[in-house]
């Protein structure tokens, strides 16, 4: 059975620079490839979902986001860094699909073919969608908390471990 690790992409491994459209606005946070490396090297399959509204809203097409994307991907490659899946949901927030986190319908078609731990399998973002979504699939949730996310403010008790930044996150997992 497969380990994997669901990751959300802005805000996660790259700074959140609202609607991220061009490769020159990706910047890694300094711990990313650390921690992705302790992941990978702890035998965890890595696989990136992320909501991208900008496609849904008009602020770059789909084109735009593979490019930029892809971009990311070779960067962690260079690094000996694999991520085995890039899944994302161009749709905003109103059109309620069911691909857009929390929902589980971008996994869906990926999940229904892989042999999944899902009792060792975690999902780690910085938003409360992100660990929603960790929760609706069946798998532990960390929380980065380096989000402006309001909903997490409001929340009293956090039934997941909430963490400084994805190395945090990672050396809790291998540990």
């Amino acid at each position: 059975m497969k380990k994997i690790i669901f990751l959300d992409r802005d805000g996660t491994l790259i700074e959140d620079r609202s609607y991220i459209c061009n490769e020159k606005d990706i910047v890694l946070f300094p711990e990313s490839l650390i921690a992705l490396k302790k992941l990978q090297n702890a035998n965890f399959k890595l696989v990136i979902v992320t909501n991208q509204s900008g496609i849904g809203r008009g602020y770059f097409t789909e084109k735009r986001f593979n490019d930029v994307n892809n971009y990311f991907i070779k960067l962690l490659e260079k690094e000996q860094i694999f991520i085995k899946e890039t899944m994302y949901c161009p749709d905003t927030p109103e059109t309620n699909c069911n691909c857009r986190k929390p929902k589980v319908g971008l996994v869906t078609n990926y999940l229904n073919n892989k042999d999944i731990d899902y009792e060792n399998s975690y999902m780690i973002g910085d938003k409360l969608s992100d660990v929603e979504f960790g929760k609706n699939l069946g798998v532990n949730q960390i929380l980065i908390k380096n989000s402006e996310d309001p909903d997490i403010k409001k929340l009293k008790n956090k039934p997941f471990p909430v963490v400084e930044n994805i190395l945090e996150a990672a050396e809790s997992i291998v540990r």
